[in-house]
This record gives structure tokens, C-alpha cells and sequence, in this order.
């Protein structure tokens, strides 16, 4: 989807931000998505042998990179909406809205029981 949308980056752009904004309800925070680049890097470096020029490593790294700068932005307006809903405990829950980072980790605790 990433690679294919570079050729339109209105439709992309959207779609990575909301890509973002969800991953914050599974307790992604931009640490791990920089993280997660490392590690694509180095499983397509042992993948790919000697087809792994400096090249492919610009290209990719590239590509990575702009795909979670939108993410990350994704997951901070996420974190913004999270943090004004806990300083407006009148608020009533946002209909269809998935669970949050705190809500995730006690299911995460609760599962490893």
C-alpha cells in the first residue's frame, strides 16, 4: 500500500496519519516505529545478501522514513484528543472509538495472567 501510494501521496498522507492514530490504541508510541525501522533495515540486509546495495538501503530508509514521520504525526494528534479527553472527565466516550494505551496494557496484563 505505502510503496504503491508514493504515486498518489494525497490518498496516502491520510491514510498513514489514521494508520498512526490507531496504532496509539494498541500502545505504539514513535519510539517503536523507529525502533521497527532498524529492524527492517537489518532483516532486508541478511534477506537480500550482496542485492542489498547502499542504494536500497538509501531508498528504503527513505521510504521508511517518511511513511512513519506521518505516522508518528498520526499517533501525537491521537495523544492531543487521549490527554483533552482525560482533563474533561464530562465528556462522554467517543462512539466506535477503540480502547486506549491504558485500556490496551490491562488487556495485555490481563491476557499474560
Amino acid at each position: 500500500l505505502a510503496v504503491a501510494g508514493l504515486q498518489d501521496v494525497n490518498s496516502l498522507v491520510p491514510k498513514l496519519r489514521e494508520l498512526g492514530a490507531r496504532h496509539f490504541t494498541y500502545g505504539v508510541c514513535d519510539a517503536h516505529l523507529h525502533i521497527l525501522g532498524k529492524c527492517l533495515v537489518r532483516v532486508l540486509k541478511d534477506s537480500l545478501g550482496s542485492a542489498f546495495t547502499a542504494e536500497v538501503e538509501f531508498a528504503w530508509t527513505m521510504v521508511y522514513n517518511f511513511i512513519s514521520a506521518i505516522m508518528v504525526g498520526g499517533l501525537q494528534v491521537a495523544l492531543s484528543e487521549y490527554n483533552a479527553e482525560q482533563d474533561d472527565i464530562s465528556m462522554p466516550p467517543t462512539p466506535g472509538r477503540r480502547s486506549s494505551w491504558h485500556e490496551t496494557q490491562s488487556i495485555a496484563q490481563q491476557i499474560e495472567e
